[in-house]
């Protein structure tokens, strides 16, 4: 199987491969859409202008050509059950830093959600992690 995914994890692109052909064609609008909705159950609401507390749930780290990072993109949790989202700017060296060391998986880590000066969500976790030996990710 190979799997891709463009912009906020917004367009997903699937494609199956196999050694031998399929018994039978698929339809061209053939979607599994409503078996993965009924096994998934419940989605929490997504907050667009959440601000407090948060733990990180998921985040990707976008690079510029040259391999340095132009920005974090997170998706937490509130204490209430909600789903936001928010960005760790290019400036913030010591968050993206956090993001990127192998060896310690931030997923889980206690942060903030605030407001920046162009009002844009941005995410501060609470505890910095240690610099690590190890370096840190592509």
């Amino acid at each position: 199987m190979l799997y891709g995914q463009g912009g906020y994890v917004t367009k997903h692109h699937a494609l199956l491969l196999g050694t031998q052909a399929p018994r039978q064609a698929l339809p061209e609008n053939y979607s599994v859409q409503s078996i993965a909705d009924t096994a998934r159950g419940v989605s929490p609401r997504v907050l667009d202008d959440y601000t407090g507390s948060a733990v990180l749930e998921a985040f990707t780290v976008h690079y510029s050509r040259e391999g340095t990072p132009l920005q974090g993109v997170v998706v937490l949790r509130t204490p209430a059950g909600d789903r936001t989202m928010a960005r760790v700017p290019a400036d913030d060296g010591a968050t993206l830093a956090q993001l990127q060391t192998w060896g310690r998986n931030p997923i889980g880590s206690d942060g903030v959600v605030v407001l920046g000066a162009n009002g844009a969500a941005g995410w501060k976790p609470l505890i910095r992690a240690p610099a690590s030996s190890s370096g840190t990710g592509p």
